[in-house]
């Protein structure tokens, strides 16, 4: 059963927060949906199955990661790279064992914009339309950057706490990353 924020009303389906609602809340909220459909429908995000590909996904955060946002102004893209990302973010889709996943939180419609931005700043990239990734949530393909709102496989993530530390931690999560299959041959 869901607990709903005190306030909370639900008419014809539609759920109405109250204003002020608290975050955690929310967050309480949102984890006990989550769970709920799962339960209804545990294939709404399966578990990844069948063999690992042999390259490592890197999964950056867009905005305040990739992108200086100063604004919001309805979405548009305005503002250049935080500083050094576009060159890290080069580097790794340069690197052929990386496959790069940019993900937002923003507006579908805002996905297209975003390719249009790397693309301007010479980074190839693809909305997700859901036929990149394989069934199992991965996405291989090192020659573009892979434009989310789905949260996908990653084996390793460029976040805002990362991005504080300053361009070289970000440089050596880099280059420090290895083919699966290499890491495999170093545990035996």
């Amino acid at each position: 059963m869901l607990a709903l924020p005190p306030g909370s009303t639900v008419q014809d389906g539609q759920l109405t927060l109250p204003a002020g609602a608290a975050p955690a809340d929310l967050r309480r909220l949102a984890h006990q949906l989550q769970i709920a459909a799962d339960e209804h429908d545990p294939t709404l995000l399966p578990e990844p199955t069948g063999p690992t590909p042999d390259v490592v996904i890197v999964r950056f955060d867009f905005d305040f990661v990739l992108h200086q946002r100063r604004a919001w102004d309805d979405g548009q893209i305005t503002g250049g790279f935080m500083p050094g990302m576009a060159d890290l973010l080069k580097k790794a889709l340069a690197l052929p064992h990386i496959a790069v996943v940019v993900q937002t939180i923003r507006p579908a419609k805002t996905l297209e914009w975003i390719v249009e931005w790397l693309a301007e700043h010479g980074i190839p990239a693809v909305v997700d339309d859901g036929t990149q990734c394989s069934r199992d949530m991965f996405y291989t393909r090192t020659d573009a950057v892979l434009v989310t709102r789905t949260l996908r496989v990653a084996g390793a993530t460029v976040d805002r706490a990362l991005v504080k530390q300053g361009p070289d931690a970000v440089r050596e999560l880099i280059v420090g990353l290895k083919r699966p299959s290499e890491n495999r041959k170093a545990v035996r």
